[in-house]
């Protein structure tokens, strides 16, 4: 991160521009996770521990230089990605009901899912 004022406003500059579009923001957010900015874990294996707290600093660098840049985009990004989550929840929950209503279903393509598509030999039969 760039440290003389000219340059640290590029940097910004840079950050912000990123941020103008949904897939900037996915990206910025996506790397912010894989950092495991606000992530708290622990780990016994001393070699792993520093390799994730460099991860996180790297992160947590990432979104203090957000917070500097475009306070407002963090904002929106928690929202996108709490949209994204839902979504994904949504289709989950629905996946799982599924299987509760039909226990026995078998999702490959090739065999038959119904007592119907079985008695008359699959789907094709």
């Amino acid at each position: 991160m760039p440290e003389n004022t000219k340059e640290r406003d590029k940097w910004l500059n840079d950050i912000r521009w990123v941020l103008s579009t949904p897939q900037g923001r996915r990206f910025y957010w996506g790397m912010m996770a894989e950092c495991r900015a606000f992530k708290e874990e622990f780990i016994s294996d001393t070699n792993l521990c520093y390799f994730n707290k460099g991860k996180k600093k790297i992160g947590l660098d990432m979104y203090y230089d957000l917070l500097e840049a475009e306070p407002k985009a963090y904002l929106q990004m928690l929202q996108e990605n709490e949209a994204q989550k839902t979504r994904e929840d949504i289709k989950t929950e629905k996946q799982i009901k599924e299987k509760q209503r039909n226990p026995y279903k078998i999702d490959s393509p090739s065999l038959p899912n119904t007592e119907a598509e079985m008695s008359v030999g699959g789907r094709n039969g």
